[in-house]
């Protein structure tokens, strides 16, 4: 019997045990969390909404990747990542409470920022789906939506994605514009009464020329909506973090940067002129 004969069927038996066994320890992980149901994180859906979400949710996920907190899919149509929470993280309930809270945070406070169309944390009887999930080797596992703690973004191009090809030949015009676009981010997401705590270009993706937060697992909240001083301080240590890794990639960055980090100050303070701008 040839080797390559011989060798094929050893990498087919492997395939197949890898599968049985990749989709035993999805189940157990994820419906870990679904026991137990808390009003805290009871989210009130739009019937209408509700419907487009479905739809999502009916059409088969195919495995796109593992992080620290969450399993990733992506539709079929490849619009939308649904994200489920991996269940081994959570026999620390602290690391559940800040989870979920940092989940909620960013669906309810930055929806626009962080792409997030939708979050269902608590077990429900509202979905009545069952989810197609395709794993690494493409063979599918079923398991019910309203059973699952998850969240949906639409689909984001990771920041060095979309940076790696124009790298080479990156102008002066197109770096600031890069940069004019994530102080964008950052200044969005200081006037809001949270803290994004976890900043990375990993965690950055871009859509339709604008960049968003691809990772909402990182975000703390504040007691009230911060006031312009406040705003200014956060918006700082928000683009001082990106820097270092901005310059990492090209050195044009750093002049950028230098340039455009005070002048988007000076919009806070223009607009804290504003009638519309909440008083402290």
């Amino acid at each position: 019997m040839p080797r390559s004969f011989i060798r094929k069927r050893i990498y087919i038996c492997a395939a197949i045990i890898l599968s049985l066994f990749w989709g035993e320890r999805l189940l157990c992980r994820f419906l870990f969390l679904q026991t137990k149901s808390q009003s805290t994180w009871d989210i009130p859906y739009n019937p209408q909404e509700l419907e487009h979400i479905k739809a999502i949710l009916k059409q088969p996920l195919r495995f796109l990747g593992v992080g620290s907190q969450c399993f990733a899919f992506v539709s079929k149509d490849d619009q939308y990542v649904i994200k489920i929470c991996k269940a081994p993280r959570y026999k620390n309930p602290q690391k559940k409470e800040a989870d979920f809270l940092s989940y909620l945070l960013a669906f309810q406070q930055i929806p626009t920022q962080s792409q997030m169309i939708f979050l269902h944390l608590n077990p429900t009887e509202t979905l009545q789906i069952s989810l197609k999930i395709l794993d690494p080797l493409g063979l599918p596992h079923f398991l019910k939506a309203d059973h699952l703690s998850f969240y949906i973004q639409k689909k984001l191009t990771p920041f060095r994605d979309y940076l790696e090809p124009i790298l080479p030949t990156l102008s002066i015009l197109q770096a600031r514009n890069i940069v004019d676009e994530l102080l964008e981010l950052c200044a969005a997401s200081c006037k809001k009464p949270i803290q994004v705590r976890d900043i990375q270009l990993k965690n950055i993706g871009r859509q339709e020329g604008k960049f968003f937060w691809m990772d909402p697992g990182r975000i703390r909240k504040k007691n009230a909506l911060p006031s312009l001083e406040e705003q200014k301080k956060e918006f700082s240590r928000l683009s001082s973090r990106l820097k270092p890794f901005l310059t990492a990639l090209h050195p044009i960055f750093a002049s950028v940067l230098e340039e455009a980090i005070p002048k988007k100050l000076n919009d806070l303070n223009v607009l804290a002129e504003s009638p519309d701008f909440p008083k402290s």
